[in-house]
């Protein structure tokens, strides 16, 4: 559950499962429209397969095109390495003014569904 905050952040602790398959799922979206900036930390330690994260902005008015966004750390798509890589992984912060989404793939199947908890900050610049 996403939590408005008294100072325009946003704060979400939710865990998302991954599935077990390979293709692309989202992890988070946030439908907010305003100018802001996102951060979003994954916690990756319960991942078997090395996944690919992307943090994501819509690029038209129907929310029904995301592209993903390049970041000034070259850190996304952040490519995560089971047991070389930390275990998590922070995308952001960056500045947006559309909506926001943030995806998983996995290299490989898992096994079973894995739980990845999250935490996003969204902080509103008007």
């Amino acid at each position: 559950m996403i939590v408005r905050l008294d100072n325009g952040s946003t704060t979400g602790r939710p865990s998302y499962s991954q599935t077990n398959d390979t293709n692309e799922q989202t992890v988070f979206t946030s439908f907010e429209t305003g100018p802001r900036i996102v951060m979003c930390y994954l916690d990756l330690t319960n991942l078997t397969q090395n996944s690919t994260i992307r943090l994501k902005v819509v690029i038209d008015g129907g929310g029904a095109n995301f592209r993903t966004l390049d970041t000034n750390d070259g850190r996304n798509p952040y490519a995560f390495t089971v047991a070389s890589d930390d275990d998590g992984a922070t995308l952001g912060p960056i500045y947006v003014a559309g909506e926001v989404r943030v995806t998983i793939q996995a290299g490989g199947v898992e096994g079973a569904a894995r739980a990845i908890p999250y935490h996003v900050v969204e902080h509103f610049l008007d």
